[in-house]
């Protein structure tokens, strides 16, 4: 099995495809998080899901460190808008690990438990340095908003 190394980035025509790789990784949040519910067995899935959540957590600082970096990005805003809502999600699915099923409670294990905690923290700190480098919430001041109303007697016109 391949490593994902944190400097390694999938690179396409010289930019970061940001967009794809975070549906990727939600695709992934959501695909980890039906599993948790079924009652697999744990002695073949357990590794498996622990190693997902670990190369998701991975792949969330490549893109964090990537978005730090590049201060400049036109869409970096965006970005951090959707990697914010994206740790949102995964922080959900780690905070919601526990119940009855097999495989929650192979997570719940001691071992498991200090790994998850630590990815835990790690998404921890990555919202709060998204929180830290956000802009100001300007409400959207200086930008035009068309009404209903302008919109119809624009479109009216043409």
């Amino acid at each position: 099995m391949s490593r994902y190394y944190a400097d390694s980035l999938v690179i396409m025509n010289n930019q970061i495809i940001l967009e794809d790789n975070i549906f990727m990784l939600n695709a992934r949040l959501r695909l980890i998080s039906d599993l948790l519910r079924l009652d697999a067995d744990p002695g073949l899935f357990l590794d498996k899901t622990i190693d997902d959540i670990d190369f998701v957590d991975r792949v969330l600082a490549v893109i964090m460190k990537y978005l730090m970096d590049n201060k400049m990005l036109i869409e970096r805003e965006d970005e951090l808008n959707k990697l914010a809502d994206l740790e949102w999600r995964f922080d959900q699915l780690l905070t919601g690990i526990h119940g009855n099923s097999d495989m929650i409670t192979g997570l719940n294990l001691s071992d498991n438990r200090a790994k998850i905690n630590k990815i835990k923290n790690n998404s921890i700190e990555r919202r709060m340095a998204i929180e830290k480098n956000r802009a100001p919430d300007r409400s959207r001041e200086g930008s035009s908003v068309v009404s209903s109303f302008e919109l119809t007697q624009l479109l009216q016109v043409i």
